[in-house]
């Protein structure tokens, strides 16, 4: 498979949408070359998501710390560190460390979407308006081609949801689920979206436990329809 050893070492939290940004996984966007981190950064990063997963999130902070210290350009290991703050109810460290992301890669879809979820819980509502918008022109720009990754055009179906509402989510992601219909996180975000369940997203700060269950959920419920 292609690019899977990155692939399963990439943060975002992401990849947490459903499987992918759930977990605080991502993989390249197709066309995009990935970013290769040092082994020992790319070792740190991934201990960290098990701690993380595993509700050790002090253990799991340390570790993401290590990797970045190791390795700076490694903007996934910056991303799951955010993350990790806001797990840990750190919320305004969480953003803060997310401004630093994305203003060094401010094309980072993914952390762009992260951002404007905690400047939202944080009540900055107009903050969080800009940064849904600027991943909306971030992932338009990825699907630009003739065979968009469903990831992204997922992860646009979010964005425009959570920056114009349930009608422009819901065009987006009809049209992913009708491409790829056992596209299993496809349909649990495109049930909330139908529903206008925006703190289900806002909800994506809970722990990671709690997303796992409800993925295992929807994927019960896809297969039964």
């Amino acid at each position: 498979m292609k690019n899977c050893r990155h692939a399963a070492i990439r943060c975002a939290a992401v990849g947490l949408w459903a499987a992918a940004w759930m977990h605080g996984c991502t993989s390249p966007t197709e066309g995009e070359a990935p970013y290769t981190p040092t082994t020992y950064a790319a070792e740190q990063n991934s201990a960290a998501l098990e701690a993380m997963r595993a509700g050790d999130f002090e253990q799991a902070l340390e570790m993401a710390g290590a990797a970045v210290a190791d390795d700076p350009d490694f903007r996934e290991a910056r991303c799951n560190q955010a993350n990790i703050l806001g797990r840990m109810g750190r919320l305004e460290e969480a953003a803060e460390l997310l401004a630093e992301v994305t203003r060094r890669w401010p094309d980072f879809g993914q952390a762009l979407v992260f951002e404007g979820i905690y400047l939202e819980r944080l009540g900055e509502r107009e903050a969080a308006r800009k940064r849904y918008a600027s991943a909306v022109e971030t992932f338009e720009a990825e699907i630009a081609g003739a065979n968009p990754a469903p990831e992204t055009m997922m992860h646009l179906a979010v964005a425009e949801f959570l920056l114009r509402g349930k009608v422009a989510g819901i065009r987006i992601i009809n049209d992913v689920v009708a491409r790829y219909p056992n596209y299993t996180a496809a349909h649990l975000v495109r049930r909330r979206i139908a529903e206008g369940d925006r703190d289900y997203f806002m909800g994506w700060t809970l722990e990671p436990p709690q997303r796992e269950e409800e993925l295992s959920t929807s994927q019960e419920e896809t297969r039964k329809e």
